[in-house]
This record gives C-alpha cells, structure tokens and sequence, in this order.
C-alpha cells in the first residue's frame, strides 16, 4: 500500500491541522493532555478523510466493504488485547464494547457481501492495512500502564478515519445495502470516537 510524504514544515502542518479542524464537525477537540495524533498517514487514509480544502473521496462498493473489514479486525484484534493488558477498567469497559460491536457490525457485513451479487467477487481481507498492523505491532510490544496511552492513540486515530469513511458512504455511496449500512453504523462509530476522547491518558 502506497504511503504519503509528511506534510512539510512546522507552519504547513498547523495551517493544515487548523483547517482540518474547521472543516470537520466529527473531528472533536482531545481532551487536556491527550497524546498527538499519529503521523505517517497512508495515502488510503488521506483519500478517505480528505485534506484541508479538499473534498474526501467516496469510496466504490468493493473498496469501502473491503476497508470497512479492516477497521473491523482492528478494533477486534486490539480491544482484545487491551483487555488482557490495560488495568484501567474504563479502557477495559471501552474495549469489551469495541469487540461486541465490531464483530457484531462484521458479521453484518458478511451475509450482504453473500446476499449482494454485486459485491460477490470481494474477498474479506485476511490481513491488516499496513497502519493499522504499525498500530497493533505497537501495542503488542507494550504492557502495562506503558499500553494505555499508545491504545488511546491509535483508537482516536482509527475511530476518526473510520467515522469519515462512513458518513461520506452514507451521504453518497453507490451500493444501496451498503449505504443503508453505513448509515447505521455511523452513530456507533461516532459514539465510540466520543467516549475515547473522553478516556484521559496517563
């Protein structure tokens, strides 16, 4: 998967960042003291959320459904290994609830990508996106409290490409099934964004 460049310069970055955060609603303020968001985006990600001044890409069908699973598996893979690692129990509780929902939403996408002729040919990833694999080779080689801020991190991340991903398929996606989807999950993505923003790291 194609990455790319770093934005350049201290000042480019805080104008981008800046108005990134103008132009999206879903992107809300960290709390005090929360930990900087994650570099070395990869071109996917860019495409998905948009950069400062232009419009996000909206996804096809088979793209959308394949990334739809890999957020999937990720929120899976590491709430499972947070709750075997973080002894906070309000990241414990975020985490059981991240599984429960994320199998429950792949699931979901599973019996439309068999009931759906024209989504028959995509194939589940059986791998992680090289971001998020970064993201989970991280948090694998932590423990301990030395887990919770980097857990933190990568959820906020992750939560809010995900959020932009499918309130942009909802708005315009070419799969009727697949948008009606989208729609559905947005508030639950949403709702999680906001309570690990609310998770204060150490």
């Amino acid at each position: 998967m194609r990455t790319t460049a770093l934005l350049a310069g201290a000042i480019a970055a805080s104008l981008a960042a800046s108005a990134h955060a103008q132009n999206a609603p879903d992107r809300n303020a960290q709390s005090q003291g929360a930990p900087p968001a994650a570099t070395g985006r990869t071109e996917e990600s860019a495409r998905i959320t948009g950069t400062a001044g232009e419009r996000a890409e909206v996804l096809k069908a088979p793209e959308f459904a394949r990334l739809a699973a890999t957020g999937g598996m990720f929120e899976i893979q590491s709430g499972r290994l947070a709750l075997d690692r973080t002894q906070r129990q309000e990241l414990r509780d975020f985490a059981r609830q991240m599984v429960n929902d994320h199998t429950r939403s792949l699931d979901q996408l599973r019996g439309m990508m068999q009931r759906d002729a024209a989504l028959h040919g995509v194939q589940m990833p059986q791998d992680l996106d090289p971001q998020r694999q970064r993201w989970m080779t991280q948090l694998h080689a932590a423990s301990g409290k030395d887990f919770d801020d980097p857990y933190i991190q990568s959820q906020r991340e992750a939560l809010l490409i995900e959020v932009d991903m499918f309130r942009n398929y909802a708005e315009a996606g070419d799969n009727a099934q697949l948008k009606q989807w989208a729609g559905r999950m947005l508030p639950v993505l949403r709702q999680q964004l906001e309570k690990i923003q609310s998770i204060r790291p150490t």
